[in-house]
């Protein structure tokens, strides 16, 4: 029997190095779309591309989960899926795909804002920024507490820095993950550009280039949501 593998995780808070470190299992398949994203699934785009973010979009999950099994390579016994917008739609998954274990994963606020801002939204301030991060957070203490013992939950810095915590965790839920290599060199897009090395912490590479006034920005939203930040174990920062 297939068992899904779902990571839940914003944009820009490193979920393509998850799936690159899942990937070095040989028992797991990885969609064949862009980015190993569900939402670039030929025939899935128009539901979840499209306002992918959008939390309450409704989703035609016997078609879409019909055009993900025509993608992943079923004979693998990890099915592994990564599109942002489903960390909205946990409930959903719940019940169209079982049995199913998650990653859950959020990254720095800063990073992500800084992260955010240069790739895909220029046009955008940093207090939309860092009101998206709290959106993302709020949902993703959410899933944390639905799903219990079904989630591996982690943070970009913390997987990134000591990944064996993180490989020990998934191998504890899925024992079929049992090899995976963490000290693998993975090709990923970043700040570098596009690179291969082992999985790498750049927070401070991106929080560097934030500006004293755009790090006052992003801390005037987060100082209203003081309990998220501890939940998550984040400081502001002056």
């Amino acid at each position: 029997m297939n068992r899904f593998l779902f990571i839940l995780s914003p944009p820009n808070s490193g979920s393509t190095a998850l799936i690159r470190l899942l990937q070095t299992s040989a028992n797991t398949s990885i969609l064949k779309s862009r980015k190993g994203e569900g939402q670039f699934v030929l025939g899935a785009a128009p539901f979840l591309l499209y306002n992918s973010l959008n939390s309450k979009k409704i989703i035609p999950w016997r078609f879409i989960k019909m055009c993900w099994m025509g993608s992943w390579d079923t004979s693998k016994n990890v099915l592994v899926e990564k599109t942002p917008g489903n960390l909205f739609r946990v409930e959903e998954l719940e019940e169209w795909f079982r049995p199913a274990n998650y990653i859950i994963s959020i990254r720095d606020p800063y990073a992500f804002s800084e992260g955010l801002i240069r790739r895909h939204y220029k046009h955008k301030s940093y207090t939309w920024a860092a009101q998206f991060w709290i959106k993302f957070a709020r949902y993703q203490k959410e899933n944390i507490e639905l799903l219990g013992r079904k989630a591996v939950s982690t943070r970009y810095e913390d997987f990134t820095d000591q990944p064996a915590e993180l490989v020990r965790a998934l191998r504890k839920q899925i024992d079929m993950l049992d090899d995976i290599d963490y000290r693998r060199s993975m090709k990923v897009h970043s700040l570098d550009g596009s690179v291969e090395r082992p999985l790498t912490n750049l927070n401070d590479k991106q929080i560097a280039r934030l500006s004293p006034e755009q790090i006052a920005e992003i801390t005037r939203v987060l100082s209203r949501e003081p309990e998220l930040l501890d939940y998550f174990g984040y400081e502001l920062m002056d």
